[in-house]
């Protein structure tokens, strides 16, 4: 078997200093309305969820992949009406395992190049924000997306978007994703660094999707200036986050 322990610690600490960095300190323990405000509020990558999903509904399965620390996880089990909440990341903190007292959650490692130990069918909320573009292959994480969806099924994705005004600039003044790590000017970023391995236009996510028989039904730009970014959304936007189902 694999040792896979260098790459989990990697990403613990990777992640720590992310967090100690961005001033981003949320977990299981944190507030239900401090999660609400940082991670669901308009313009934040997860809001396209609050302003889609029913509270009234029951939700038999939600499945979200690159969980991070977790809170997200604890605001779905208290937010919506859901019966089992998977949660998948590369690696957990055991403080990550002790602190998730929710008996729906459920935390998993594994890696998400592969195809994962779920049924067909089988999720009605699967969210993956801020991860396909860190992915070897796109395609597996849409087929994927297209073989876990339940008939009425609703996936959440954000991806960062290439076509923005900011990111033109970067490409046209030679300012590539893998060099902007070292790169020590106004271009460098979190949104545009060298773990991404894709970037996306919004014509490419509508290919992509139509290729795994996917419908769009909603899409929302990330960021301030939200009226604005809505009417432009490929101009304005560093990344957008959208939702779609089967056909």
């Amino acid at each position: 078997m694999q040792d896979n322990s260098a790459e989990k610690n990697f990403y613990l600490n990777q992640l720590k200093k992310e967090n100690k960095k961005t001033g981003h300190l949320l977990n299981f323990d944190t507030n239900i309305e401090k999660i609400r405000n940082e991670l669901f509020s308009e313009g934040t990558r997860y809001h396209i969820i609050e302003n889609t999903l029913d509270k009234s509904k029951i939700y038999n399965t939600f499945l979200e992949i690159g969980v991070g620390d977790c809170s997200t996880l604890k605001y779905y089990s208290e937010t919506y009406n859901v019966n089992k909440i998977v949660g998948y990341d590369i690696a957990f903190s055991e403080d990550t395992y002790k602190q998730n007292k929710y008996k729906n959650v459920h935390l998993y490692e594994a890696n998400f190049n592969n195809k994962l130990p779920l049924e067909n069918n089988s999720v009605d909320c699967m969210i993956m924000m801020m991860v396909i573009e860190h992915l070897f292959n796109p395609f597996h994480s849409f087929s994927e997306i297209q073989r876990l969806l339940s008939k009425d099924g609703l996936a959440f994705i954000n991806l960062p978007l290439v076509t923005s005004f900011k990111n033109r600039l970067r490409l046209l003044f030679g300012n590539l994703p893998e060099t902007s790590v070292s790169y020590k000017n106004w271009f460098k970023d979190e949104d545009w660094d060298g773990s991404h391995l894709h970037y996306f236009s919004i014509d490419s996510i509508k290919r992509l999707c139509t290729k795994y028989n996917l419908e769009i039904i909603k899409i929302a730009p990330v960021g301030e200036y939200i009226f604005l970014k809505k009417i432009f959304p490929s101009f304005l936007s560093n990344e957008i986050s959208f939702c779609v189902k089967k056909k």
